[in-house]
C-alpha cells in the first residue's frame, strides 16, 4: 500500500532520473573547466526509504584538478545536507537531501570526480522496460 501512494505522489524514475542528472550538471558547470562525462545509462535496483525495492540512476564526472570552491553553500542552497571531510590529500563533500539522493565531490590537486545516485523510485518490470 505504501508503494502505491509513493508511487502516486511523486515524480516517475524518468523525472526523477532527468532532475538528479540537472542538480549534477548545475553543479558541473558552478565549478566550470572541462568534465568527462561517465554516468551509468542503466538504472540500478535500490531499496525504498519506507521499504521496498525500486530503481535509482548514477553519475560519475571527472575534471582535472582542485575545483571544490563553493559547493557546499550551493548544495545547502538547494536543500541538500552537507558533510565536509578531508581525507589526506582529498577534500570531500558529501551531499544527501529528503529523497534521499546522494552527491559526491572529491577534489585533489591531481583531479575532481564528482558522483551520486537519484532517488530511488518504485517501478513496475513493464514501467522499467519503457524507461
Amino acid at each position: 500500500m505504501l508503494q502505491a501512494d509513493v508511487r502516486a505522489s511523486g515524480p516517475t524514475l524518468a523525472e526523477a532520473r532527468d532532475a538528479f542528472y540537472a542538480t549534477i550538471d548545475d553543479t558541473q558547470d558552478l565549478l566550470g573547466g572541462p568534465w568527462d562525462v561517465q554516468d551509468d545509462p542503466t538504472p540500478r535496483h535500490c531499496e525504498l526509504q519506507f521499504g521496498g525495492s525500486g530503481l535509482n540512476y548514477s553519475a560519475l564526472r571527472i575534471a582535472p584538478g582542485d575545483t571544490i570552491a563553493s559547493v557546499g553553500g550551493r548544495w545547502e542552497d538547494w536543500g541538500y545536507s552537507v558533510q565536509r571531510d578531508t581525507i589526506g590529500p582529498v577534500d570531500q563533500l558529501v551531499g544527501t537531501n529528503d529523497v534521499a539522493e546522494v552527491l559526491i565531490l572529491r577534489s585533489s590537486d591531481r583531479a575532481t570526480t564528482l558522483m551520486g545516485e537519484s532517488e530511488c523510485r518504485p517501478v513496475d518490470a513493464e514501467a522499467s522496460a519503457r524507461e
